[in-house]
């Protein structure tokens, strides 16, 4: 009789992308300093969003941004604070576990802006090309979170921008612009301590990986393992990694493109925890490496769902490999 289990979902972790916008230029970082300054320097709010609910704070930090010259853009837009406010909106799902949070770093952009360094001197913030062609005054939102589906972080953010009193219009998806990014991505799964031996063994599917061609000496491979976690104890597999850049990647998966780490690691606290805990037992991740290319991962709806796809086809990839089952519903997997 044939075995109905469906396939095991994998989960998102870390998230890192620059949303960029020039839609309405620095309209949005005018209203942000307006609903701090009415806030008495932060605003803090809930809001339902994602099927959660959330705790959201609106606050400020000072930044090393001089105003323009002459209190004006080179676009044209006027100026007249002394200091250039960068801001924030920290949003954290409101339950037990505390993990689904995110971090909106918004940070405004014009053609020359140049910001102060310790010593004195200045040096310039480089602005995208496609962007500095336009001669129009720009913002960035540095998005960063955690436990949250990459293609939900845009809903996300608007809903956090509309419940801190700004509009959110200023960041509809059709008006991010082209030259936004991402920067960090990882799925994971987490397995069972007494099933996950094979993954990080000395002849198992990390190891092999690091090895993809190896005795032609091109390409960048990395392979990292540690079987001492951060007290001193011996756990196998506590932090194994191997790092695999786009050349070796397609040696591998013809058909991808991504560089990426594949990791099987501890919480730093696993043995203290009980076998009933999920943190006692480890995740199996893949994550795309940014830093092992000289391409540009773009943020676009169809670029997540490649990086999606590049992602879990890995975890699967490593896990048959292990000779786990890919099946939900045994004993192999812990579901978070």
């Amino acid at each position: 009789m044939t075995d109905a289990r469906r396939i095991i979902e994998p989960q998102c972790h870390e998230f890192t992308a620059n949303w960029n916008t020039n839609r309405y230029g620095l309209k949005p970082w005018f209203a942000f300093d307006r609903a701090v300054k009415d806030g008495g320097g932060s605003v803090e709010t809930h809001m339902d969003a994602l099927g959660d609910s959330w705790d959201v704070t609106l606050y400020y930090q000072e930044s090393a941004v001089n105003p323009p010259s002459d209190g004006e853009t080179p676009a044209g837009t006027t100026i007249q604070h002394e200091t250039i406010r960068e801001f924030r909106i920290r949003v954290e799902a409101h339950d037990d576990v505390g993990e689904r949070k995110a971090n909106f770093h918004i940070r405004p952009r014009w053609l020359g802006m140049e910001a102060e360094k310790d010593d004195g001197s200045t040096v310039e913030i480089p602005v995208p090309e496609q962007l500095a062609n336009t001669n129009t005054d720009a913002m960035n939102v540095r998005i960063s979170g955690s436990n949250i589906h990459f293609a939900e972080y845009g809903d996300l953010l608007r809903s956090a921008v509309e419940a801190v009193g700004v509009s959110d219009h200023y960041f509809r998806e059709r008006d991010r612009h082209t030259t936004s990014n991402i920067q960090d991505g990882a799925r994971y799964v987490r397995v069972h301590t007494h099933e996950s031996g094979p993954i990080h063994a000395r002849t198992g599917p990390l190891v092999q990986l690091a090895h993809v061609l190896e005795n032609d000496r091109s390409g960048y491979r990395k392979l990292v393992q540690n079987d001492t976690d951060n007290h001193g104890s011996n756990l196998p597999g506590f932090y194994h990694t191997t790092t695999l850049g786009p050349d070796r990647v397609k040696e591998v998966f013809p058909n991808h493109a991504l560089p990426v780490e594949l990791k099987h690691y501890y919480d730093k606290e696993a043995l203290a925890r009980s076998m009933s805990d999920p943190l006692r037992h480890p995740k199996l991740e893949a994550a795309y490496q940014v830093s092992r290319w000289d391409d540009t991962l773009r943020y676009t709806s169809e670029k997540i769902d490649q990086l999606v796809t590049e992602l879990d086809e890995w975890l699967f990839a490593t896990l048959a490999d292990a000779g786990l089952d890919l099946r939900a519903g045994g004993k192999t997997y812990f579901k978070d």
